[in-house]
């Protein structure tokens, strides 16, 4: 089976500086996907990619599945199938104790909310949440 991941994700897919050997979460799911295939969680094989990389590695079969934190979006689910998810990561913000308790403000574009939150916001471009920046 051949696996397409980056090895740029500390805990989730990285080269161990020690052993040279590529593993992670990332690496034990897709051990464990072979392993219900093939009996064995050796039958695979790396492929490194990008982000960018990614969709198209799997719709012109340089790999056969990514293992990869990957948000799934309408418009990715148009160009591959997903599996179920098997992790969901939730963001939050962390503001300093110290500061006095305001009325908290939601940012529409990202959707985090905070005490005393600006009435400006802006989102990474790759945030999952990303609309625009934005004033509200």
């Amino acid at each position: 089976m051949i696996v397409g991941l980056d090895i740029g994700s500390n805990l989730f897919s990285f080269r161990d500086p020690i052993t040279g050997d590529i593993t992670g979460f990332d690496v034990d799911i897709a051990g464990e996907v072979a392993r219900d295939i093939f009996g064995s969680p050796s039958h695979v094989e790396y492929r490194i990619l990008s982000a960018a990389e990614r969709i198209t590695a799997l719709q012109t079969s340089q790999v056969d599945v990514v293992v990869k934190t990957m948000t799934i979006t309408c418009e990715r689910r148009k160009l591959v199938n997903f599996s179920t998810v098997y992790l969901d990561a939730n963001q939050r913000i962390l503001a300093p104790a110290t500061r006095p308790s305001r009325r908290c403000r939601t940012c529409p574009a990202s959707g985090f909310a905070w005490p005393g939150a600006p009435r400006r916001c802006a989102v990474s471009a790759r945030s999952r949440r990303r609309r625009s920046s934005c004033r509200w």
